[in-house]
């Protein structure tokens, strides 16, 4: 049942797309605000301590992410965009608190213009 609901959604989205890609954007600018969830896979992280140093690899948990476009479509089918985006996953220090016998508050942030 889920599987066809998952089905059932996609073709929809699909048709949709395809729909909206045949119209042509109207001329003038726009703005348009993405909210989601960065999901990312794993990094090295390297620590060191007073005699302890090493690296391991770790999972970054689900996060937050955010962008803004700003843009000018032109009468010719031609647009002109500039995005700022920002990005902020945890990271699962685990193993690594183990080994430091502390823990510790990791994350990788990433804001792009």
């Amino acid at each position: 049942m889920k599987s066809q609901l998952c089905v059932a959604v996609v073709g929809l989205a699909v048709l949709a797309a395809s729909g909206a890609s045949a119209q042509s954007a109207p001329v003038g600018p726009y703005v348009q605000i993405n909210l989601g969830s960065a999901v990312a896979g794993k990094t090295d992280v390297s620590a060191s301590t007073v005699g302890f140093s090493g690296s391991e690899d770790a999972d970054l948990d689900a996060g937050l992410f955010v962008s803004a476009a700003f843009g000018m479509n032109f009468d010719n089918n031609f647009a002109l965009e500039g995005e700022v985006l920002h990005a902020k996953n945890d990271i699962d220090t685990a193993d690594i608190d183990r080994a430091l016998g502390t823990s510790l508050d990791a994350s990788v942030k990433t804001t792009r213009r």
